[in-house]
């Protein structure tokens, strides 16, 4: 499917005279499943930047994920190659260090090739893959992916004590986290004017964990309020089990995500977060269709989902999984 949607954008972008090339603003979301309000996944989901840039476009309503991680599911998208090809499945290795795939093509290499003004800032390639000093994937590089601000201790006391597994409210403000700072540099980029077809890509961190969010996003959804996803019993019954990595039985949390049973100590935060997310995104998207230098016919905004997270849905809790 990546492949395939590549060959689509790649067909749509070539087909057009030099002097028409389109600007290509490219959004990647981490860890988003379909809660926006344009895919129906969550009937309390505000999400308008996305819903308005979606209503002006082509929503995609049946693309996959080539991999439910991070690594796997860029390199995918970003190569046009699957992860039975490039054998890329886990955090590492970075496809480059793999001599097959060393001197593979991606999509901001080609489109240079192509006379783009290639650049990106947040989460693209997982981690810092891409961003390295002998790394020649763009020209320029903007600030790299963060969580921004964090509390000084652990908010949740969770049994898997990794520092990122953690969620709620602390005091801070919006502008001190990192997709916020992304958001800020991408806008100042597009302020710039440039000449000639530019790619400019941007990958926010939102909503991956720890999820914090400011309160006045938690304000908008009262805990009393909230709606739970459907939970079927033995949703999982016909799946192998080895796609049950991180599945809630075998984390021993299930009650906690249950709508008949025990309540989180703190609620889930990705509605909050989804809105707070919504800020950042519309400050780029804002900047294309109606700048002067960026006429609407020859501009290209582009949002991907490098995969989802469940929030409960199918007795599952994270990623890695088969559907």
């Amino acid at each position: 499917m990546h492949r395939l949607l590549l060959c689509f954008f790649l067909l749509s972008v070539l087909s057009c005279p030099a002097a028409e090339k389109p600007n290509i603003l490219f959004i990647a979301v981490d860890d988003l499943n379909d809660w926006e309000g344009c895919l129906g996944g969550h009937p309390q989901a505000k999400t308008p930047h996305m819903d308005r840039l979606a209503a002006r476009g082509t929503v995609f309503l049946n693309a996959h994920c080539q991999a439910p991680l991070c690594n796997p599911s860029r390199t995918s998208l970003l190569t046009g190659l699957r992860p039975d090809t490039t054998g890329v499945y886990g955090l590492a290795p970075w496809f480059r260090t793999l001599p097959e795939f060393a001197e593979v093509v991606s999509l901001p290499q080609y489109l240079r090739q192509q006379g783009y003004h290639t650049s990106t800032t947040g989460k693209i390639y997982h981690g810092g893959y891409g961003r390295g000093k002998k790394d020649n994937e763009f020209d320029v590089l903007g600030p790299p992916s963060s969580v921004g601000v964090k509390p000084e201790h652990k908010l949740v006391d969770t049994p898997a004590k990794h520092p990122l597994v953690d969620w709620g409210v602390f005091p801070h403000e919006d502008k001190d986290k990192g997709d916020w700072q992304i958001a800020e540099w991408a806008a100042k980029e597009l302020d710039k004017k440039p000449e000639g077809p530019f790619f400019l890509s941007i990958g926010f961190f939102l909503p991956h964990v720890p999820c914090y969010a400011t309160q006045k996003w938690f304000d908008l959804y009262p805990e009393e309020t909230l709606q739970l996803p459907v939970i079927t019993p033995h949703d999982r019954a016909d799946t192998p089990r080895f796609s049950w990595v991180h599945a809630l039985e075998i984390a021993g949390t299930a009650p906690q995500v249950s709508r008949r049973s025990q309540p989180m100590e703190k609620p889930d935060p990705l509605l909050p977060r989804l809105r707070q997310l919504r800020r950042c995104p519309g400050r780029e998207t804002a900047r294309c269709p109606g700048a002067q230098w960026v006429p609407r016919q020859h501009s290209r905004r582009i949002v991907v989902r490098p995969r989802l997270a469940h929030r409960g849905e199918g007795n599952h809790r994270k990623k890695h999984t088969l559907g």
